[in-house]
């Protein structure tokens, strides 16, 4: 039988100082994490500590790597517990019995909400300091209280366990209730037995580590050490560091889990990578290291929700705050915040600190913490949902936006941005900001939604409305004679900050609708779109002449209708044709063929000569036509000056050509 792969997780202790999380983690591991002198010599964590907790494996049953992130309880160390539980999926909450849940216990389990960590194993510790009788139910009552709390927090409890880290029988006991924790959840025993075939077919994405420890070990140089959070990551990989003020190329020279040498890691795995570098470069905590050059920000759009509730309403902005995110601490602005109707705030975030703005390597859809205040106790928890915000994306498109993201709307959300884009086509690359890296944004390019074009997307109904203004722009132009348009000259007229690749699509897409090709005669030669009919206009507009001709005068709208165009495509084509003065345009509303202008011009210069006056009454008897045409057509001529108002007649100011 086929060896199944190891499965790794990774918890972090949680609790209030002197509850004994590092005494129970020795225990449990027999490791001690408190690895710095002082934190020995007081007997308190101060900083983070690594110890692996190891069950073996069986022909169907995986190997499990616990790899456990001791983290400080006392509230002064908070910067370096928060370094320690960012993308952690479990932890193991540890309150003393005798006392029950404290504050720095109370503080832990909302941080562990607001990161969003999917459950806790609590172990009730020094059972043994509380002894029988009335002692029992003091245990139930710290029992019954954490219980309480995590519920309040929404977290689930996985297990309960009630130990004391000096009695070998309850440290086994607690080993294999952890063990079987952990074979339960998704990624333990069942599912493991199923990735086993596709592990080695399956392609990961660009490596992504938070690093939390950084030292120099003699013979081999740099190490740092995480937890992988995605991708994978083999030796002899070139990676990218980036954090505040740092942007460095390197190369894996090796990497380690818990003391064992690997060739390649998997997402979960506590890692200690030997890097390589071609310079000298100043490492710490809060290093990121991905696989691919990351995308940085300097600023994020976020949904916060206050762990206080309420505090967040009664700050002044713009405020100074720090973001927690991995093992990193930005200094940050609190712009602004839009009260959420479902719950929380929408906010902006600017990262600066005192010497200026910079950029940090935040991902979509990834968690932080907030904190602020004098003395940094007021704790909020967000979400990113978008990097720096454009220029293009006015206020009152924000919030749906935001709506959508928090949601995991992404078609929506593309939908809103491409709605709001100014240059109509936005690139995949540009989309990056709004959407995760992970996300296949070709698969939101759903059927009339979304359109794809050389690289670009826009809106389904920005699409079609483009295609009418090439289509009336194309017209238009061709209607003036020529029998031919030259395409950029025809972008330059519709729409002149579309990429000229796309702008090919679009003119490929209106070529090749099917009543444009049939009844217009079109074709693509070059840089040109060239007329196919012998008389150099499309079919559409020659048969709107051909109406005008035959009703001599008539409404525009009118003229629409029977012809089959809209009025906007009927008005753009007389006014091509009135350049060539086949047709004029007579008090705005009405068409009349050339031949019906000459001929009234005509009965005007007969009526003067013989009555010196021109009476709308008479001009209408001797053209034969509704006195609406006769009003119109005086009113154009007088605007030509033809002719001129002189009481309740006319005069001629103008004769008509002799024939």
């Amino acid at each position: 039988m086929e060896k199944l792969p190891t499965a790794h997780f990774t918890l972090a202790t949680a609790g209030h100082v002197d509850h004994g999380k590092t005494s129970l983690l020795r225990a449990l591991t027999g490791v001690d994490t408190d690895r710095l002198k002082e934190e020995r010599e007081r007997q308190m964590t101060t900083d983070l500590g690594f110890a692996p907790l190891i069950f073996k494996g069986e022909d169907d049953r995986p190997e499990i790597i616990a790899g456990f992130i001791d983290v400080p309880g006392h509230g002064k160390f908070l910067k370096n517990m928060l370094a320690g539980v960012g993308g952690v999926e479990i932890a193991l909450l540890v309150v003393a019995a005798d006392e029950g849940p404290m504050p720095q216990t109370i503080q832990h389990i909302k941080i562990l909400s607001l990161l969003g960590v999917k459950g806790v194993i609590l172990a009730l510790s020094k059972v043994d300091l509380v002894g029988s009788g009335s002692g029992k139910k003091t245990v139930e009552e710290s029992e019954e209280d954490c219980r309480r709390l995590l519920q309040d927090y929404g977290l689930a409890l996985l297990h309960c366990a009630r130990v004391n880290a000096h009695s070998q029988e309850s440290v086994q006991a607690l080993k294999l209730d952890i063990e079987r924790v952990l074979r339960g959840l998704p990624r333990g025993e069942s599912d493991l037995k199923e990735q086993a075939k596709a592990l080695g077919t399956k392609k990961a994405g660009a490596a992504f580590l938070a690093v939390d420890r950084v030292f120099v070990k003699a013979g081999y140089g740099r190490v740092v050490t995480g937890t992988l959070l995605e991708g994978e990551l083999k030796s002899g990989d070139s990676v990218y560091l980036t954090g505040v003020g740092l942007s460095a190329a390197a190369r894996v020279r090796g990497l380690e889990n818990f003391g064992r040498k690997l060739e390649k890691a998997l997402p979960g795995q506590r890692l200690a990578v030997n890097l390589t570098f071609k310079e000298e470069v100043a490492l710490s905590r809060g290093v990121i290291i991905t696989g691919s050059e990351p995308q940085t920000f300097g600023g994020i759009l976020a949904v916060l929700q206050d762990a206080e509730g309420g505090k967040l309403e009664h700050c002044k902005l713009p405020m100074q705050v720090k973001i927690y995110h991995g093992t990193a601490e930005y200094p940050a602005y609190l712009r602004w915040l839009d009260k959420r109707q479902e719950g929380g705030y929408f906010a902006q975030l600017a990262f600066q600190a005192e010497d200026g703005r910079y950029r940090a390597p935040v991902r979509l859809q990834d968690r932080f913490i907030m904190r602020w205040g004098e003395t940094g106790s007021d704790i909020a928890g967000g979400t990113v949902l978008t990097g720096d915000r454009p220029t293009y994306l006015k206020r009152h498109a924000v919030a749906p936006l935001l709506s959508a993201l928090a949601e995991l709307s992404y078609q929506r959300a593309l939908d809103l941005v491409l709605a709001e884009y100014p240059r109509l086509a936005l690139q995949e690359a540009e989309l990056s900001c709004f959407l995760p890296s992970s996300l296949e944004v070709r698969s939101l390019t759903k059927a009339n939604e979304i359109e794809h074009l050389a690289g670009h997307f826009l809106s389904y109904a920005r699409f079609e409305k483009l295609k009418e203004s090439v289509k009336s722009a194309m017209h238009k132009q061709l209607a003036a004679g020529q029998g031919f348009v030259v395409i950029e000259s025809l972008r330059t007229a519709v729409c002149p900050f579309l990429a000229r690749e796309v702008f090919g699509e679009v003119i490929a897409a209106v070529l090749a609708d099917e009543n444009m090709t049939k009844q217009a005669g079109l074709e693509r030669q070059g840089d040109r779109i060239v007329a196919t009919t012998q008389s150099g206009v499309s079919a559409e507009a020659a048969a709107l002449l051909a109406l005008v001709d035959e009703k001599a005068i008539l409404e525009i709208k009118e003229l629409a209708i029977l012809a089959g165009l809209s009025l906007r495509d009927a008005k753009q084509f007389l006014e091509a044709f009135e350049k060539r003065e086949e047709v004029f345009i007579v008090a705005y509303d009405f068409a009349a063929s050339a031949k019906e202008i000459a001929r009234a011009h005509k009965i005007l210069g007969k009526l003067w000569q013989s009555k010196r006056d021109i009476s709308p009454s008479d001009f209408r008897e001797a053209m034969q036509i509704s006195r609406k045409y006769i009003m119109a057509l005086l009113s154009f001529f007088d605007d030509r000056q033809v002719t001129r108002r002189v009481g309740n007649g006319r005069m001629l100011l103008k004769a008509p050509k002799a024939d």
